[in-house]
């Protein structure tokens, strides 16, 4: 069974956001691959790519890139 949880933050943010994409599902080494390419991420000086991410209620990965959120909040203003 899988345990999900209600959203935490400022409701003004979660209302700002509401109807965006949650993120890339991943399912495998190719969809990673395929994401990092798309998005053009760039990883910093250690080699380290920061993104945010969550899993689904189906159990799978899904990320975005790190400041999707700021994004989505610039978007909508």
């Amino acid at each position: 069974m899988v345990r999900t949880y209600k959203y935490v933050g400022a409701d003004d943010i979660q209302l700002k956001v509401a109807g965006f994409p949650v993120g890339t599902r991943i399912k495998s080494v190719r969809d990673l691959e395929t994401w990092l390419a798309q998005t053009k991420q760039k990883s910093n000086n250690w080699g380290i790519i920061a993104a945010t991410f969550v899993i689904d209620e189906e159990g799978y990965l899904r990320i975005a890139d790190r400041h999707s959120e700021d994004e989505r909040q610039n978007y909508v203003n």
